[in-house]
């Protein structure tokens, strides 16, 4: 299948022309629009700074990829094997101290978290132990050493219609037992679909996909007591997938209609491009100002990466 190509907002070609040429001028490296077809399904994506490249995954593979800005490409980590229902790998983030955490969908069955510590030519990585193998993760964020805010769903196996449980939990390891065990603390319940989850500060960011609506928490607060999220603040009424961050507070997400949006701190939606199909992952290179995004098609999946400015 040919990708279908984007469409920008009418002031955007000048506009990117105008940051062609400055960032030409400053920093030498060239932000044109890119596209490259990948060769596996993927899903999650996030930018590192520490090592200046993306790493997305490979579901084909149970793998995680790296690509750096000139286009090098590597196998950053290859998980350890993918449970019965295959690796269902979701969003994919580089803590701290460096070390891969990426969620399991897992379709009800074995859902999980996966780990992976890259090191001296070696990479060691694992399965989180004790957690509830029915909950469908997607998004996870990393808030601070062992810790990460994790969204997720359930759908009833009783045949009753309606949704089934959905929140954003605290996950935290203990790495001091092997195999590496993980304790989910409800932070924010009476979601849908949550998807995107995001931290910035003390700042909590939730998006939830069947809703349409992204929500914002107090971290500090959700942490001490969880709440329903009929109780937050609605930042903005959208299609939403996976989030970025900006270091100004903006907020980068896709979704299922094919457009990546961008929302300012006070809930302003505006258009970055259109015209794909479906955006899974984003993330964002601050240094350089682009972002990269996975988009997922039939069959197909397509590394995107666009100037913003």
């Amino acid at each position: 299948m040919t990708p279908r190509q984007p469409r920008w907002p009418s002031a955007l070609p000048a506009m990117l022309a105008a940051l062609v040429l400055a960032a030409c001028a400053s920093q030498g490296v060239e932000r044109r629009p890119t596209q490259t077809p990948l060769p596996a399904e993927a899903n999650g994506i996030w930018y590192s700074a520490a090592v200046d490249a993306v790493s997305y995954t490979d579901d084909a593979g149970n793998c995680i990829q790296s690509r750096t800005n000139d286009g090098r490409v590597s196998t950053a980590a290859t998980l350890s094997p993918a449970p019965a229902s295959g690796a269902g790998l979701g969003q994919v983030v580089r803590d701290a101290d460096g070390r891969f955490i990426v969620t399991r969908f897992g379709f009800g069955k074995d859902g999980g978290v996966a780990w992976a510590a890259p090191g001296q030519g070696t990479v060691v990585a694992g399965e989180v132990s004790g957690l509830a193998p029915a909950r469908r993760r997607i998004g996870v964020w990393p808030v601070s050493s062992n810790t990460y805010v994790v969204s997720w769903f359930e759908r009833r196996e009783d045949g009753t219609q309606g949704p089934g449980p959905a929140g954003v939990s605290l996950l935290t390891l203990d790495r001091s037992v092997s195999p590496v065990r993980g304790t989910e603390r409800e932070l924010v319940t009476g979601l849908v679909k949550p998807v995107g989850v995001a931290v910035r500060g003390n700042v909590l960011y939730i998006g939830d996909q069947s809703l349409r609506k992204i929500y914002v928490a107090d971290l500090e607060q959700v942490s001490r007591v969880p709440v329903a999220a009929s109780t937050l603040k609605v930042l903005a009424q959208t299609d939403s997938d996976q989030f970025a961050l900006a270091p100004n507070g903006d907020l980068f997400t896709g979704g299922r209609e094919g457009v990546i949006r961008r929302i300012a701190p006070d809930g302003t939606v505006s258009v970055v491009a259109e015209g794909f199909q479906s955006i899974r992952g984003v993330a964002f290179d601050a240094g350089r100002r682009q972002l990269y995004a996975i988009e997922h098609g039939k069959g197909t999946s397509t590394l995107r990466r666009l100037p913003v400015d």
